[in-house]
């Protein structure tokens, strides 16, 4: 009765038969979503499959949106049919999670993994699948939030996947979720020896080319900290052709990895090249439906395009960019991230031009925006610390660049083999006459 009364709606008995007949999958799709709110209530167990199956092919068609609602539904149906405690409704709040996770929605998705954490702890006797959901869906948010705090969750999860002989998809996650929590942690080698596991055990399995992509961008991102621009651009150019394989074109992937092509051939001074990157990410972004998530992204894109026209030396273009991104977080609310990343920015835009005040005033409303939000990945800290030191510089202030590496390596966990810091220590000892 349930697909009788969606399929209907497609059928020549409708008011308008001729648009009836004319519907989508994907409006077929949103019909099912909007009609199992109150269906299916005297079958609970078909409800369940039902609410799965239809949030599946939302995120197949890349409705995150309609596709949480949906998992939203059905842990709490699960709750209900199963229990507050029991390992399904865990396992459904992790999934629910997961997804909230890839929504760009990680406030929600750490609401429901807290509430899933109380779940899991009020067992009577530990579920031990429960406990591995539960783990992956926190490695996904640490991921996504840069957080290096998700080590112990992130090394469990791959320990069990391995001893229970999991999917070679959730050994995939597991694998990347270490190696990226490795490398957030200083642990480069490691990270590296747990990537190339992952891309390993993705050319052995079938399922393995569509995670590549994800694997080679944080391989990349791995060897920017490392200071290796080459073997950075190196693991993008595979991850870009498979995505354009196995992807439609402008899909949010692709668009990730043009946006990281650019900034490491920025990085490597190829500025005209990331200028050329940047034009087709926003190429791709462009494709994209209007609403939050497109809107945030052409902020980014105009955010570090416009740090991209600086260092072209087009000054005038660069501060159009800030600007405007400027007004855009005060009338519609910009990602506080990316905020804080923008008056990094217009801190350097600033000692650019000599104006050191402005530049010691941004800076501190950087660091501001990041205490008061909460903001502590490490790759801001890292962002704070170059800014921080390359003012004391310009300054002349050679004790208080000390100061500032000294408490990045001590209070914000950087690492001192780091190329920068070696490159801006043996800047400060130049200052001081130590050849």
């Amino acid at each position: 009765e349930f697909l009788e009364g969606i399929f209907r709606t497609h059928s020549r008995a409708q008011s308008d038969p001729l648009r009836a007949r004319q519907r989508t999958a994907k409006e077929l799709l949103h019909a099912g979503a909007q009609r199992i709110t109150g269906a299916l209530r005297d079958a609970p167990r078909a409800r369940l499959r039902v609410l799965k199956t239809l949030a599946d092919m939302h995120i197949d068609i890349g409705d995150f949106d309609r596709a949480e609602k949906l998992l939203g539904q059905r842990a709490e149906a699960v709750k209900i049919e199963a229990g507050r405690s029991s390992a399904a409704h865990v396992e459904a709040l992790a999934e629910w999670a997961e997804l909230l996770v890839t929504a760009q929605q990680p406030v929600k998705a750490r609401e429901i993994l807290t509430r899933a954490s109380e779940c899991l702890a009020a067992m009577p006797v530990l579920n031990l699948d429960a406990r591995f959901a539960l783990d992956l869906a926190y490695g996904e948010l640490y991921r996504y939030s840069r957080d290096a705090r998700g080590l112990f969750h992130a090394e469990r999860a791959l320990e069990q996947a391995m001893r229970q002989r999991a999917s070679s998809a959730r050994i995939l996650q597991a694998l990347l979720q270490l190696g990226t929590q490795q490398g957030l942690n200083g642990k480069y080698e490691e990270a590296r020896a747990t990537l190339k596991r992952a891309i390993d055990h993705s050319a052995a399995v079938p399922e393995g080319e569509a995670r590549l992509p994800f694997i080679h961008e944080e391989a990349a991102l791995l060897d920017e900290r490392l200071g290796d621009a080459a073997g950075a651009k190196a693991h993008l150019r595979p991850a870009l052709a498979i995505e354009s394989r196995l992807s439609e074109e402008g899909s949010v992937q692709a668009e990730s990895l043009l946006r990281q092509l650019a900034r490491f051939q920025h990085d490597a001074g190829e500025v005209h090249a990331a200028i050329e990157s940047y034009a087709r990410a926003r190429a791709c972004v462009e494709r994209w439906p209007e609403g939050p998530d497109r809107a945030a992204e052409l902020c980014l894109l105009d955010l570090l395009e416009g740090r991209a026209w600086r260092d072209y030396g087009h000054v005038e273009k660069a501060q159009a960019f800030f600007a405007g991104l400027d007004e855009a977080n005060g009338a519609a609310g910009v990602d506080p991230r990316l905020f804080v990343l923008l008056l990094f920015s217009r801190c350097g835009l600033a000692l650019d031009l000599g104006r050191f005040d402005e530049s010691a005033l941004e800076l501190d409303r950087a660091q501001s925006a990041m205490e008061a939000n909460g903001l502590d990945g490490a790759d801001l800290r890292f962002v704070l610390a170059q800014t921080a030191v390359g003012l004391a510089l310009a300054c002349g202030d050679v004790n208080a660049a000390r100061g500032c590496i000294e408490r990045y390596l001590s209070v914000h966990g950087g690492n001192s083999s780091q190329p920068w810091i070696l490159a801006l220590t043996a800047e400060i000892a130049l200052l001081e006459g130590d050849l």
